[in-house]
């Protein structure tokens, strides 16, 4: 049995559930503390691509979707939901969940460092 973490497992098991992304570069991303997250890249285009923690629902996937629905209607830039072929929004691998999430540009933080960052943070809440 390959581990739900192994490069092939993912190939085969995870991203052959998402149209085009099997043979995407595939490397992991800075920060994160609870979840594996993944920069996928093809042909120009970019996805994340994370397994999630056992620690939530799977249901937590229908929040996301109410979330950035909302944000992207007031026409705020955020992440979607990518679908699986079979129009679900993440691939249960063996008892790994793994989603996909549209790739937005810009740097992510674990904690705020500094004023400007609380600042940054701030505007991007009253947005919302």
């Amino acid at each position: 049995m390959q581990v739900a973490d192994d490069e092939g497992f993912i190939r085969e098991r995870v991203l052959s559930h998402y149209p085009g992304w099997a043979g995407a570069g595939m490397s992991p991303l800075a920060g994160g503390l609870i979840n594996r997250t993944l920069l996928l890249e093809r042909d120009g285009a970019r996805a994340v691509l994370t397994r999630v923690t056992t620690l939530f629902s799977t249901r937590i996937h229908e929040n996301i979707a109410a979330v950035t629905g909302r944000l992207a209607a007031a026409g705020l830039e955020t992440p979607r939901l990518v679908l699986t072929r079979s129009g679900a929004p993440f691939v249960d691998a063996e008892g790994a969940v793994w989603r996909m999430l549209t790739h937005v540009g810009g740097v992510g933080f674990d904690a705020v460092t500094n004023v400007r960052q609380a600042h940054s943070a701030g505007l991007l809440i009253a947005r919302f």
